[in-house]
């Protein structure tokens, strides 16, 4: 059955509901209803009739700049519009709901709000570096590839990665509490120099995104070296001890260039390369010049991994590097030898024996004579060659170099050397 309802009961129901809800007459701005949830959080009690940037809003002396009126004509009255602002009033942030009514041959606007003050502070933290206050790397992603979408004609940005000196040796010389101090400075003066829609954001530990719109990378460039002279004016003032500056690279980048985000930081993160590599060539001269001579180092000093140094030198030849023990007949041997050949493991015992079973008849004594004096300690070097047959057969024609070294007492201790293949 059909019921009708009175504007009472229409009333009725707009105050029970929780969010903001206006309505105005379009040619006089004035308010023609507003429901109690608004009443109470503007603490008015009659705003009928009042203009409503008076009452909404503080210090106007004309319509909001962000009114949605105009547009709501230009479309006919049909559209409506979903935007997001916050209150000079109240402070916090809105998301708004714009329409338009006829009504007994007069047109209306109505606006119905939304508080989402809380969902906003939680996406705006969700998009900031915690420690220095700019966009974090999915944000500042985000916000470039909506850049390059949206470039058009002649339109360009010019796009700088850098990356800050001895961030590791200021954390291991001073702490990690002051590297922060340091990105935290970098940073400062980064954005002090940014104007308009230029913005930053942190790629990762210590690698930073300056995007410039509109810049040519001649003025990009100008305004990073304008940071790094800024960065070493102002250390004293800053309390910072210590060097303080960073390595670029940059891309400029058109509408009709089609890259990707990840492209675009590819080409700066190369020619940030160049200026790294330059800068620690540099470190290390001064570091020369500064010690004035090399006498001054003592070989006890210097400490490596000897593990890892065999396995870079493994991979860094295409020839089968061996090192083997003197004092207990073990030798070790590169896996790409192991597979090839055989063996039974990289590891051998007695390994003499076990390739004189691999190799030709014919080379055989002249092989095993060679190890022999190195192990009796009457030679400290060899090159000998000899045939070994390998997985599939064949016989490959092999050339071995090495050299014993002895201990303490004189005895051989350890033999070293390549085996390659002789064409």
């Amino acid at each position: 059955m059909e019921r009708n309802f009175d504007s009472d009961f229409y009333a009725h129901v707009l105050n029970k509901i929780k969010s903001y809800i206006y309505v105005t007459d379009i040619n006089t701005d004035e308010i023609i209803y507003m429901n109690d949830a608004l009443k109470r959080l503007l603490k008015i009690e009659k705003p009928e009739g009042k203009i409503c940037w008076k009452v909404l809003e503080t210090g106007l002396e004309k319509r909001c700049d962000f009114c949605k009126i105009d547009d709501l004509i230009k479309s006919g009255g049909d559209g409506s519009y979903c935007w997001e602002g916050k209150s000079s009033i109240t402070g916090r942030i809105y998301r708004n709901f714009d329409s338009m009514i006829l009504w007994n041959g007069k047109t209306y606007h109505i606006q119905n709000s939304i508080d989402i003050t809380e969902q906003a502070e939680i996406s705006h933290n969700a998009t900031i570096d915690e420690l220095t206050g700019i966009l974090n790397r999915r944000a500042g992603k985000e916000r470039l590839s909506e850049l390059i979408e949206n470039l058009s004609g002649d339109r360009m940005i010019t796009v700088a990665l850098f990356d800050v000196n001895e961030l590791k040796t200021i954390n291991d010389m001073y702490g990690h509490s002051e590297g922060d101090i340091m990105l935290n400075y970098i940073v400062k003066i980064t954005e002090r120099n940014l104007t308009g829609e230029n913005f930053a954001f942190r790629l990762s530990g210590d690698e930073f995104v300056v995007v410039f719109c509109d810049s040519k990378i001649s003025a990009a460039d100008e305004c990073m070296k304008s940071v790094l002279k800024q960065l070493d004016d102002e250390r004293e003032k800053n309390d910072i001890s210590y060097n303080v500056s960073f390595s670029y690279g940059m891309a400029e980048i058109y509408s009709d260039n089609k890259y990707s985000v990840s492209d675009i930081l590819s080409i700066a993160d190369a020619r940030m390369y160049i200026q790294k590599r330059d800068y620690h060539i540099r470190k290390a001269k001064l570091r020369l010049h500064e010690n004035n001579s090399m006498s001054n180092v003592e070989d006890c000093c210097f400490e490596y991994d000897k593990d890892k140094l065999y396995k870079i030198l493994v991979d860094s030849t295409d020839d089968f590097l061996f090192i083997g023990n003197m004092k207990t007949g073990e030798f070790m041997y590169p896996e790409r030898l192991v597979t090839e050949f055989g063996l039974p493991s990289k590891i051998i015992s007695n390994a003499a024996a076990v390739w004189s079973e691999l190799i030709h008849p014919e080379d055989e004594m002249t092989f095993l004579r060679s190890n022999q004096e190195i192990a009796d300690g009457r030679l400290e070097q060899h090159i000998v060659e000899y045939r070994a047959r390998n997985t599939d057969g064949n016989w490959v024609k092999l050339r071995c170099r090495g050299k014993m070294m002895r201990d303490a007492e004189g005895e051989p201790e350890i033999f070293a050397g390549f085996i390659s293949k002789v064409d």
